[in-house]
């Protein structure tokens, strides 16, 4: 059989030269026209719900401005599922759509069922709709220190107490003047108990 295609591709050379140039110049036309991206967007149709609350603690933000909106979304026409975040100052309520569902569309409903829950929220309470971008880019949490802090504070305490001024002095008040930043939380306090 291969004995066969050898001989076949030998006297039909200009054949063979010929169609491989045509596979050569669909792939290079293929390669020109594809649209990809260097960090490909894997995320799906998201429309955020963000809603600044300055006054409220957290357990107060959830009961009444999260769960509000999430009453207020429910059974939105191509919402597949609804999760939400509550911290101090911020309620945030994050509607994942059907594939295929147009953006600005989706955008649309939740604008227009955010018009109803607006006047229940409590005085002070903003609720935006999130610019429209990927799930990487909208909240930032970093974590500052080390594996394994539950160490002994005998032999490491300059470790500890350096990861703490570190972390407070020049990272949160940075960050705490930074537009847009809600929380900042600090590190914990050092505890020492003698025995």
């Amino acid at each position: 059989m291969i004995a066969r295609i050898i001989e076949i591709s030998l006297r039909y050379r200009a054949v063979v030269l010929l169609g491989a140039f045509a596979l050569l110049a669909a792939g290079l036309w293929s390669a020109f026209h594809l649209p990809i991206d260097a960090v490909p967007d894997i995320t799906g149709v998201q429309v955020q719900i963000n809603t600044e609350v300055p006054a409220l603690a957290a357990e107060e933000s959830e009961k009444l401005v999260t769960q509000p909106i999430e009453l207020e979304m429910a059974g939105l026409p191509g919402m597949e599922s609804m999760r939400s975040l509550t911290k101090f100052g911020l309620s945030q309520v994050t509607l994942d759509f059907k594939d295929g569902t147009d953006i600005y569309r989706a955008r649309q409903l939740v604008a227009e069922r955010l018009q109803g829950v607006l006047e229940k929220l409590p005085p002070g309470a903003s609720a935006k709709l999130a610019p429209i971008s990927t799930g990487p880019g909208e909240i930032f949490y970093y974590p500052f220190g080390g594996f394994g802090i539950s160490f002994s504070l005998r032999y490491n305490w300059p470790r500890v107490t350096g990861m703490r001024c570190s972390s407070n002095s020049p990272v949160a008040p940075f960050c705490r003047s930074t537009r847009n930043v809600i929380c900042v939380p600090g590190s914990p306090r050092i505890r020492l108990t003698v025995v």
